[in-house]
């Protein structure tokens, strides 16, 4: 009977837990499984992105708990969004959407909120 060979450092990597790894391969580091926590595509696309556009590190506590409770534990991704917290929400908001919808989608959305936006503004809706 063959054995699957496992690298020492592999052993190793399953006594201390899940690892970060970088896609090229690059450092990994061990953290906690109670760190892994996800959210969904339909969350984060929710009032225009509205949880991209807020700073969580400026929201009193009970906001951050409320925003921390959205999210739920997960053993895995099927997506991982990683982004830089400084650039603007909509940007990120435009990025995912583009990605998640498709760009017709995206493109046909952005238009009628748009239109809706100077309609609104014009008076001629609610």
């Amino acid at each position: 009977q063959e054995r699957e060979r496992v690298w020492p450092s592999a052993r190793r990597a399953a006594r201390r837990g899940p690892l970060m790894v970088s896609w090229d391969g690059g450092m990994a580091a061990p953290f906690s499984s109670a760190l892994m926590r996800g959210v969904s595509v339909r969350y984060l696309l929710a009032a225009a992105g509205k949880v991209f556009r807020v700073r969580a590190d400026e929201l009193p506590a009970s906001d951050q708990a409320r925003l921390y409770d959205r999210s739920a534990p997960a053993r895995t991704f099927d997506r991982f969004l990683s982004h830089c917290w400084s650039s603007p929400g909509w940007q990120k908001f435009c990025a995912l959407a583009s990605d998640h919808l498709g760009p017709p989608a995206f493109a046909a959305a952005s238009v009628v909120a748009v239109a809706v936006h100077i309609a609104q503004n014009l008076h001629a809706l609610p």
